[in-house]
């Protein structure tokens, strides 16, 4: 990518071009704001670019406010997608799937039915016949249910970065990799007045941390430290996956695979024709990623479990020409998005999230009108900062 000239002036500054970033940035310049967004390295490089990417409302059943955050967020997808079809939006659904013998898990499955049912988001209940018809490939006991989620999708994360950095440079906005803040300089009465970085000073009246597992470090740095990164409510969860090589199987996987079970296997296709494999266990297994063994024993695992589901893959075959990555997930203390101003700072916003592939359209629409100029949005307000004193 070409790095741009760096702008003296901004009305908004957004530290850090993950997909929450971005998508705020080209709402802020859709909506006339003079746009710089900063990157420390690469577009998307700690965690939208180690995402599984699974754009849906249907893991969030515990809280009403917290699904239809998330519900507005897959309804953006869709209407963006219908006027920008190359944005990487894939996938036909999710499938959720537990045997009726498992009863602790199927209970569960049945009653996170029931609350999307409540939530008036569609799903359809499927026995071990209806499974085997929708997905031939997929081996299921005789007494398999599932929870099929048709309004699911995956995103293919960088095609829509690009589209993205495209949008906000056609809008106006100005993309910086490798350019971090430096620094933070505030007026006298303590409000946001300049970024600075290693081309020079930004003025500007809002800045916008968007950095994912960086954020506590640069609301610390935005405020004086008047906002500890240590007592920040968010810590790092580390995510493996690993991504085949193309295969014809591939092309029949249009859901997204999702076992309910403490190891939470997690199967989809990818745009190259491959699948893409994670499991939550392994995260814990595989941390880091600074142990060959562990790696090793993570995709051996991965396979092993891929093959239950689906006896036709080669796994040997697919295993040597596989990749694997980490993604370094935010995870705020109370799993629900962080979005709004801090009161410690005038001019200085957040917007942390676990979820940040399916809600970056929709908060960053949201956000964007307020950092406009429009009133607060109620959909917002249950995961303002405030909740935790910030």
């Amino acid at each position: 990518m070409r790095q741009p000239d760096q702008p003296t002036e901004s009305d908004l500054v957004v530290a850090g071009a993950g997909i929450v970033g971005l998508a705020l940035a080209w709402q802020a310049a859709c909506r006339g704001l003079r746009v710089v967004v900063l990157e420390r390295g690469r577009l998307g490089g700690s965690t939208s670019a180690g995402t599984f990417a699974w754009v849906n409302a249907s893991s969030k059943t515990g809280a009403k406010a917290y699904h239809a955050l998330n519900a507005g967020g897959l309804a953006r997808y869709e209407a963006l997608a219908a006027e920008h079809p190359a944005i990487g939006l894939g996938g036909a659904g999710s499938l959720q799937f537990v045997e009726r013998s498992r009863a602790d898990l199927h209970a569960q499955l049945c009653a996170d039915f029931e609350a999307l049912r409540g939530f008036g988001y569609p799903v359809a209940w499927l026995d071990a016949a209806a499974i085997r018809r929708r997905l031939p490939d997929l081996a299921v006991a005789d007494d398999t249910e599932g929870l099929l989620a048709p309004a699911d999708r995956w995103l293919e994360v960088p095609r829509f970065l690009a589209w993205l950095v495209a949008a906000i440079e056609a809008a106006g906005g100005k993309v910086l990799e490798h350019c971090p803040a430096r620094a933070v300089r505030r007026d006298a009465a303590g409000a946001i007045a300049a970024v600075e970085t290693a081309q020079g000073r930004i003025a500007t009246l809002r800045l916008a941390v968007t950095a994912g597992i960086d954020t506590p470090s640069l609301l610390s740095l935005a405020s004086g430290g008047a906002i500890a990164a240590e007592r920040f409510p968010m810590r790092s969860v580390p995510g493996f996956l690993l991504e085949s090589p193309p295969l014809p199987l591939a092309a029949r996987l249009d859901l997204v695979l999702w076992s309910p079970d403490p190891a939470g296997i997690h199967l989809r296709q990818t745009a190259a024709g491959g699948l893409l494999l994670g499991a939550d266990d392994l995260d814990a297994l595989v941390g880091e990623g600074g142990d060959a063994a562990a790696i090793a024993e993570a995709r051996r695992l991965l396979w092993q479990r891929a093959r239950d589901w689906l006896p036709g893959l080669d796994t040997a075959t697919l295993d040597a020409g596989a990749r694997w990555r980490i993604g370094r997930r935010a995870m705020p203390a109370d799993g629900h998005s962080i979005v709004g101003p801090l009161a410690a700072v005038p001019g200085l916003f957040v917007a942390v999230t676990h979820s940040g592939v399916t809600l970056a359209p929709w908060i960053g629409e949201l956000l964007a009108g307020e950092l406009a100029g429009g009133a607060p949005h109620p959909a917002l307000a249950p995961f303002r900062p405030a909740r935790f004193g910030l």
